[in-house]
């Protein structure tokens, strides 16, 4: 059995190079994505990690760049509670692995709503996204 351990949160100083790196290439302009904090490259999409637990996170960021993770599923609830802005297409944001470190920017091609499958009481946020820079 492997144990679990926590992973390192977004290192803000990588992730702001990871950005302007990729606001460079992709030629982003300041008013391309719609949330975020601001940097000197522009506003910067959010950053996250998959998991708290870091190979976890290491491994799903990996995933991404493979190609073989394409959609996030998050409960409606966490954007209710929270008076957040459902996700739409064009949104972008960066994922870290578990170290930390920034590995992928994201773009959503596809936002929809449904029921949870493992709880049809409840709905999802089911976002399409492809990777745009790594």
């Amino acid at each position: 059995m492997t144990k679990s351990y926590e992973a390192t949160p977004p290192n803000i100083q990588r992730v702001n190079e990871f950005w302007a790196g990729a606001a460079d290439e992709i030629e982003v302009h300041s008013d391309s994505a719609l949330f975020g904090e601001q940097t000197e490259a522009g506003l910067m999409p959010p950053a996250f990690q998959f998991s708290d637990d870091k190979e976890e996170s290491t491994r799903v960021a990996q995933e991404v760049l493979a190609g073989k993770k394409t959609t996030f599923t998050t409960p409606l609830k966490d954007f209710t509670d929270q008076g957040a802005a459902l996700p739409a297409p064009g949104d972008m944001s960066i994922i870290c692995d578990g170290n930390g470190e920034p590995v992928a920017l994201v773009s959503d091609t596809d936002v929809k709503t449904e029921w949870a499958e493992d709880d049809p009481s409840n709905k999802v946020v089911i976002e399409t996204f492809e990777v745009i820079y790594s």
